[in-house]
C-alpha cells in the first residue's frame, strides 16, 4: 500500500487487488456450491410435504324472501 508515483503503477496496484478480490470471491463461491449440493444429497427424500388442513365453511342458513335485508 505504498504510495505510487505513476498512472501506470497506479493502474497495475488497481488490477492486483481486482485480482485477489475476483480470486477469494470464486473460492467463496464455489465452498459455498459445494456446501449446498452436500445438502441437498443429504435430505431425505421420502417424506411428503406437510399438507394444510381443509377448512369447510357452510353459508348461513337462507331466510324467508330476504326478511333480513
Amino acid at each position: 500500500m505504498g504510495a505510487v508515483e505513476s498512472a501506470l503503477e497506479a493502474t497495475e496496484s488497481l488490477v492486483e487487488r481486482l485480482g485477489y478480490l475476483l480470486v477469494s470471491l470464486g473460492i467463496i463461491h464455489f465452498i459455498n456450491m459445494a456446501m449446498f449440493w452436500k445438502i441437498k444429497r443429504s435430505g431425505d427424500y421420502n417424506v411428503a410435504p406437510p399438507t394444510m388442513p381443509t377448512v369447510t365453511v357452510t353459508p348461513p342458513p337462507a331466510s324467508a324472501a330476504g326478511a333480513g335485508y
